[in-house]
């Protein structure tokens, strides 16, 4: 249903239509993919007290 689970508002409204025309159940999924690059070293983490 869309690219990217922010604020959730678009399959909020997917699911409250699906609801209004009588769907049984609604599910939502959400998957994320992180990719690794073994060769280049981790960057460290913000603070944000800088």
């Amino acid at each position: 249903m869309d690219d990217v689970y922010t604020t959730g508002s678009t399959l909020t409204e997917c699911a409250r239509v699906l609801i209004r025309v009588k769907a049984e159940a609604v599910a939502v999924l959400t998957m994320a993919r992180a990719v690794y690059d073994h060769d280049r070293p981790p960057e460290p983490a913000p603070t944000f007290l800088e």
